[in-house]
Parts: C-alpha cells; structure tokens; sequence
C-alpha cells in the first residue's frame, strides 16, 4: 500500500486475493484507496480485474456484501450485549482502580493530555 501511495505502481496483481485481504471489508476498503489512486487490482484465480467494465459490478457486489457482513456482524454484537446485560453478566469494560485514577487525575492535573 505504502508504494501505491507513492504512486510507483500501476496495477497489484494477486494470486487470490484472500492471499492479500484478510475479509471482504479489508479487500473492499484496499479495492477502494487502488481505485482513488489509480492502481489496478487484478486476481489471477477470481478472474478479478478492476481495469475492465464487468469488474466494476463484481467490486459493488462485493462491497455491498462486505458492508451486509458489517451490519449483521454489529447487530449480533449488540444482541450479545443485551442478553448478557439480562443475565447481568458485565458489558463495559471494568472499573480502573482507585490507584490508576488518582494517578491519572494528577498528570492531567499537571497538564498532561490524557494520552
């Protein structure tokens, strides 16, 4: 990414591009950056190349499926967080002891950001 940014390339060519992304939102979020910057993208086993017309389809599909994985996976996340909220099991994460939080209140009052 970092030499597409400096513009030395003009087309990734991957073998899969499971082989270069690690989920569909990595590979659609990388197929975008490529596409602002003028890189093609090709996939020599999906048959996926963004230098042709069909190919633009395929990456909508594929972002509109990256964007349903997103929506879903969000959805089950919150469901989680309500059950375990009936079942009174913790959802935040807990408490920083009274010790850190004194600390931390003296830096900050010492003009330290809370960084």
């Amino acid at each position: 990414m970092a030499t597409a940014k400096k513009r030395q390339l003009d087309a990734v060519l991957v073998w899969r591009y499971d082989r270069f992304a690690r989920s569909t939102q990595a590979l659609v979020n990388a197929l975008k950056e490529f596409q602002r910057l003028g890189v093609d993208f090709i996939s020599y086993q999906e048959n996926i190349d963004t230098t042709t017309p069909t190919s633009g389809l395929i990456f909508h599909v594929m972002a509109s499926l990256a964007q349903l994985q997103s929506m879903l996976s969000s959805q089950r996340v919150r469901a989680g967080m309500v059950r375990a909220k009936a079942q009174g099991k913790p959802v935040a994460r807990p408490p920083l002891a009274q010790t850190k939080q004194e600390v931390i209140a003296q830096l900050m009052g010492e003009g330290l950001s809370m960084n």
